[in-house]
């Protein structure tokens, strides 16, 4: 997979009408772990890596400091997304499996239980669909999600995202079940590159 490009400085935050999205800073472990103690029964359901335990303060703490170091890197692109009106913590979008050769990736979420059913997602996973489109100047954006994922679909839907594919038999579950994967996507055409990448990328 190719490395990133020399990119020029990206933004650390996003805003919309009622969130900040921002990555990941020391000592955000606390209350990202507290979001996922609060909805670890929800996002086991779709989340292979939430099986077993919740993990602890320190673990997560950890994570985030690697998500820093993604961001950096332009490895991933994990956001906190806080509300701008309390400051609280609603989820974790993220912008991951870059592939800059495309150059494309993958959008993916969860939302913290007490914040579900409000849109929150949604203006989210917006505004890291246009990061990905008009700052990173992606060719593919994705999201892929289990069939009976209903509410994830529909956020994929709601922003233009258009259904590509059906994966019959694509995954095991966290469960160890086989399992669908339904794949939505946004692109956008972009100028011929060279072997070095799209000069729109570069610094």
């Amino acid at each position: 997979m190719a490395a990133a490009p020399a990119l020029p400085e990206l933004p650390e935050i996003l805003e919309t009408p009622r969130l900040i999205l921002r990555c990941p800073m020391p000592g955000d472990g606390a209350v990202v772990n507290a979001a996922l103690r609060e909805s670890w029964q929800s996002i086991q359901q779709w989340m292979e890596w939430a099986q077993g335990d919740p993990p602890s303060v320190e673990e997560t703490e950890e994570l985030q400091q690697r998500s820093r170091f993604e961001y950096v890197n332009r490895t991933a692109f994990h956001f906190n997304a806080f509300l701008k009106d309390t400051g609280d913590f609603i989820g974790k979008p993220s912008l991951f499996k870059l592939d800059w050769k495309v150059p494309k990736g993958e959008i993916g979420y969860w939302t913290r239980t007490c914040h579900e059913g409000r849109g929150l997602t949604t203006e989210a996973v917006a505004a890291i669909t246009t990061f990905a489109l008009e700052t990173l100047h992606l060719a593919r954006v994705e999201i892929r999600c289990d069939p009976r994922n209903t509410r994830s679909a529909a956020i994929a839907e709601r922003l233009g995202y258009e259904r590509e594919a059906l994966l019959r038999n694509d995954y095991r579950n966290p469960q160890g079940g086989l399992r669908d994967t339904l794949v939505y996507a946004r692109v956008q055409s972009l100028p011929e590159i060279g072997a070095t990448g799209s000069s729109a990328l570069r610094a």
